[in-house]
């Protein structure tokens, strides 16, 4: 597949950053679970997370062709 050249710079926090809202929301009361994985989410993919997402599907989507 090749580098992904969207995780530059940002793979290392970008990990850190999933691993701990996901603990968070694991721990969570189950009340409080969509409310904290949301939010860790969508920080995560706001953070360059839905760029590394992209590239990779456009890398396996050319592979495939």
């Amino acid at each position: 597949m090749g580098a992904i050249t969207a995780e530059e710079g940002v793979g290392t926090s970008l990990t850190e950053k999933r691993d701990a809202f996901l603990c968070q929301a694991i721990v969570a009361p189950e009340s409080e679970f969509d409310a904290i994985y949301d939010a860790g989410m969508a920080d995560y993919l706001s953070s360059g997370g839905q760029a590394i997402i992209d590239e990779r599907a456009e890398k396996l989507a050319a592979m495939g062709e």
